[in-house]
C-alpha cells in the first residue's frame, strides 16, 4: 500500500505503508483536471529526493515504513523539477493537477490528493 500525502511545508511525500518492501517507476504521471476529467500533462517529474540523482529510468525502492520526500514541481513542464535544457519550457498552471504513481510493474497505480497552481510568476 502507498500513502500520497503533502506534510505541513507543502512538500510531496510518498510513504510504503504496507509490510514489504515496495518497488515504484520514478516517472511521476502529473495530471491536470479538465472539466470532469484528468489528463496528463506531459511534464518531467520524477520520484527523487534531489536533482542530484541521475539514474532516472530504475524503479524507487522504498522497504516497509519508508518514505520519500519529492524534489518539488514548480509548474513548468520541461524544467520544472530539476533544471535541464529545454527547447520550449511551458508553465501549466493556472488549474487543479494531482500526481500519480505507479509500481514497477505498471499493474497498480495511486492517485495523489489535489492541488492548485496559481497563475505563472515572472522568472519562474
Amino acid at each position: 500500500m502507498v500513502s500520497l500525502t503533502f506534510d505541513q511545508n507543502n512538500r510531496f511525500v510518498v510513504k510504503n505503508t504496507g509490510s514489504s518492501a515496495l518497488s515504484l517507476r520514478k516517472k511521476v504521471l502529473v495530471e491536470r483536471k479538465e472539466g470532469d476529467s484528468w489528463k496528463d500533462s506531459y511534464a518531467e517529474v520524477y520520484l527523487i529526493a534531489s536533482c542530484a540523482e541521475k539514474d532516472l529510468k530504475s524503479p524507487l525502492h522504498l522497504a516497509a515504513g519508508q518514505d520519500l520526500v519529492m524534489s518539488p514541481w514548480n509548474g513548468w513542464g520541461c524544467d520544472g523539477q530539476c533544471p535541464r535544457p529545454c527547447r520550449a519550457n511551458y508553465y501549466l498552471g493556472p488549474g487543479d493537477f494531482r500526481y500519480v504513481v505507479f509500481t514497477a510493474d505498471g499493474k497498480h497505480r495511486f492517485d495523489g490528493p489535489v492541488f492548485a497552481l496559481g497563475p505563472e510568476k515572472d522568472g519562474k
